[in-house]
């Protein structure tokens, strides 16, 4: 990280910044500054954005605590890594903890949970997500599916006549009836299911799938989704 005279930096694309969303008070305030912190991460690509967490954290004076470990090549003209992980005494997964860290430096996602009753047009759209199911597992073991991009809709133990339903990412599927992934979002009724925390799967209770990707959200499958939003 260094800081630099602002006379001495490039200009800052206004034009850009404004079309991006920035306020005519942000703007404002940007060309009222008297120097510029630049924050430079240089390493192999990956995720996730370190470089990104850098600047946002300097920008908003926000702060998170993350472990990094650099990985170096296993050849001589490789690259190497630097690998974000959990602060050596933090208690729970990795996973959690890069939620946390997201939170800490970008805001809290939103995220509201939707109640609508089991209905005919639910069922069906339960029933063509299920029969695809084989199919999006054997793209996902076959590699079309990137790792992380298969996500699905599962249902929780409940709680009365109600049941909640989350969405995990998938990271494994060895055997048809057991999913290996991580939780998207916090439970309001499993205190045990969190963002970021590896969870297991029955096949049995998922209702939903979907090809997610960073950006532009479900871009295939979704159809309970289709029908709640």
């Amino acid at each position: 990280m260094t800081m630099t005279p602002v006379e001495d930096a490039p200009a800052l694309p206004a034009t850009f910044l404004e079309v991006f969303g920035a306020s005519a008070d942000q703007l404002r305030q940007v060309a009222e500054q008297s120097h510029v912190i630049v924050c430079q991460a240089v390493f192999g690509p990956g995720w996730p954005p370190a470089h990104e967490w850098y600047a946002r954290g300097v920008a908003a004076e926000r702060h998170a605590e993350v472990r990094l470990r650099l990985d170096p090549p296993d050849r001589f003209d490789g690259q190497a890594f630097l690998t974000v992980l959990p602060p050596a005494a933090y208690g729970r997964s990795g996973g959690e903890c890069l939620a946390s860290v997201s939170a800490a430096l970008f805001g809290e996602p939103a995220s509201a949970v939707r109640r609508a009753p089991r209905d005919a047009r639910i069922n069906a759209a339960i029933a063509a997500a299920r029969a695809a199911l084989p199919e999006a597992r054997a793209r996902f073991l076959g590699g079309t599916v990137a790792a992380s991009s298969l996500i699905v809709k599962h249902g929780l133990a409940g709680h009365g006549t109600q049941r909640e339903y989350v969405w995990s990412t998938v990271t494994a599927w060895p055997d048809p009836s057991r999913i290996h992934g991580v939780s998207m979002s916090g439970a309001e009724t499993d205190p045990a299911v969190r963002a970021g925390r590896p969870t297991s799967i029955d096949a049995a209770t998922v209702v939903d799938w979907g090809v997610r990707v960073d950006g532009r959200g479900i871009i295939e499958g979704g159809w309970t989704n289709r029908l709640l939003s």
